[in-house]
Parts: structure tokens; sequence; C-alpha cells
């Protein structure tokens, strides 16, 4: 029986929302095929522009680029995540998910809402990492209104085979 492992990460939309308030967003949307796919590009021949990778979790390891926004509704986040461990994990069928995460005022978790996406691209076909690999995603998705106690955030979740240990 397979089981689950996940990872979340932050993720930083303050530059987007910013150009979003100020009226310097595109009025119009661009074709998202066309900027997911340039996106992808650009992280695969640049990876240092994705940041550093978080600390690895069960073999698997997260960089987030800070969001992109396309429109003053839609909003692109590239995601990369690289296989540390020993194994050939793959990423669960619809993932990675952007959600946002509401807090209470004392830091508890009150409420996770899965954010709408529109567009996903993904350098990886089948969602198997190999050791060492690396598998890009660029995400589009309807941009949400946040409140104070709320956060923008991604998880990725991999399936393992039950007689692995989790590292």
């Amino acid at each position: 029986v397979p089981k689950l492992s996940r990872l979340i990460a932050d993720v930083d939309s303050s530059r987007a929302d910013e150009r979003v308030r100020t009226g310097r967003a595109s009025k119009k949307r661009p074709k998202l095929s066309d900027v997911a796919s340039k996106a992808l590009r650009e992280a695969i021949e640049n990876p240092n522009k994705m940041g550093a990778f978080a600390k690895s979790k069960h073999g698997l390891s997260l960089a987030v680029m800070p969001v992109v926004d396309l429109d003053v509704q839609a909003r692109m986040v590239v995601i990369a995540v690289r296989n540390d461990g020993g194994g050939v994990p793959r990423i669960v069928e619809g993932n990675p998910e952007v959600y946002v995460q509401t807090f209470d005022d004392k830091g508890k978790t009150l409420q996770l809402e899965q954010v709408k996406r529109l567009y996903v691209e993904s350098t990886s076909l089948e969602g198997k990492l190999n050791k060492g690999e690396v598998v890009y995603y660029a995400i589009v998705y309807e941009a949400p209104v946040l409140g104070v106690l709320q956060r923008l955030r991604v998880s990725v979740s991999q399936t393992e085979a039950a007689d692995e240990p989790a590292r």
C-alpha cells in the first residue's frame, strides 16, 4: 500500500500584488501556454533564479520562484522539485497544489482553500523523479484576495512504497 508524504512552501506574491495595486499589471491576458513554456525554459537555463531549495524531506526538496502577474486576475508561480533521495518517487497527480491557508491570531490553521488553477505545464510527463533529477512546474492560477492572517502556499505530495522508510 503506497503512502503519501507532502512538502509545503510559502509563495511570495508581494511583487505581483503590488503591480496590480499600482495599475502596472497588464489588462490583457497573454496566451497561458506561451508564458508557462517560456518560464520553464528560463528556469531550466538559469536554475539560480529559483532560489535555494528547502531542506530535504522524505527525499525531496522544493524551491519556489516569486509569483509573476500575467494580468489583473492571473498569476504564475514556478516550482522546482528535486529528488535528493535514493528511490524514484512519483508526484501525485494534480500536484503541486496552490492554496490559501488561513490562520487564527495564535497561528493555528483555521482553513485551507485550494486556488483555482487556470493552466499547468511541467518538464515531467509521468511525474517520476530519478535520483538527483529536478522537475519544474509552471502553475497559472486565479489570484486570491489575501487577508492579514492568510498565506499563499504550495504543496507537493509524492507516493512512496510502504516498505521504504521515510528519510
